[in-house]
């Protein structure tokens, strides 16, 4: 668990011993590379390769598809997540952000992609906020970024990141990224290319949520749209990070 001080303490040793014997240290993320570069043995050869948003070959379930356009329903407020059902992807509060817009009369549909410990615990806790209708635990799916394409919001509501991978999947399929400031996310939506989340508490997602659909209009969403296109054709262009693995290798 990040959360644990003496779990961190023994990961930033094991780090400092691999890094010591290392020709290289690769970073996927600028904030990791700014916490965890201040301390490694070597100071001249950190390199710095963000992830590329890859197409992988899954079987694609149309059975699952089916299930979520049911579940959408023609619905104008459509939201999803991709991760781990646990306390670091913060869901218990954003279903209770949720419940806070709801009770305002609020109309959305929220599905989450991702298994764990939790799920028990959140399907409590969606029936204890009355949220059955507008919440879907879709499970553990594989390559659930091929489903995406029906939705038009992203949360990720992180205590804790490095580079979020689902963010970038998702703002890779056109979807209106909401997040906290967990890892490189803030950086990642930096320059209007999605809505800052400003705290992790349930009172944080329902306010950001609540602000940005009482001032939003379509040319702030095209605005965003398009920002997010010329960060994937500048900085996270892939033909340009696999070359920058290339140069490291060869």
């Amino acid at each position: 668990s990040r959360n644990s001080l003496k779990n961190q303490k023994i990961r930033n040793l094991l780090v400092f011993i691999a890094t010591f014997f290392s020709n290289k240290v690769i970073f996927n993320s600028s904030n990791a590379q700014k916490i965890l570069g201040k301390n490694l043995p070597k100071k001249d050869n950190h390199v710095l390769i963000f992830n590329a948003v890859a197409d992988f070959k899954f079987n694609f379930d149309f059975i699952l598809e089916s299930k979520i356009i049911e579940f959408l329903d023609n619905s104008q407020n459509k939201f999803g997540s991709i991760g781990r059902l646990e306390p670091l992807k913060n869901y218990e509060n954003i279903l209770k952000g949720f419940k806070q817009l709801k009770d305002e009369g609020f109309e959305f549909k929220y599905t989450i992609f991702g298994t764990g410990f939790l799920e028990a615990k959140l399907n409590e806790i969606i029936i204890e906020l009355e949220l059955s209708n507008n919440v879907f635990l879709a499970g553990g799916v594989r390559g659930a970024k091929e489903y995406l394409n029906h939705f038009d919001y992203y949360i990720l509501g992180s205590i804790n990141e490095g580079f979020p991978n689902s963010l970038i999947e998702a703002m890779s399929e056109g979807l209106v990224p909401f997040t906290t400031d967990a890892g490189d996310s803030y950086k990642i939506i930096s320059n209007n290319r999605g809505v800052r989340i400003r705290g992790k508490c349930s009172e944080d997602f329902y306010l950001s949520i609540k602000n940005f659909f009482e001032n939003k209009n379509e040319n702030y969403i095209n605005e965003i749209i398009n920002n997010i296109d010329m960060y994937f054709e500048n900085e996270l262009n892939e033909k340009n990070i696999f070359k920058s693995w290339e140069m490291l290798i060869s």
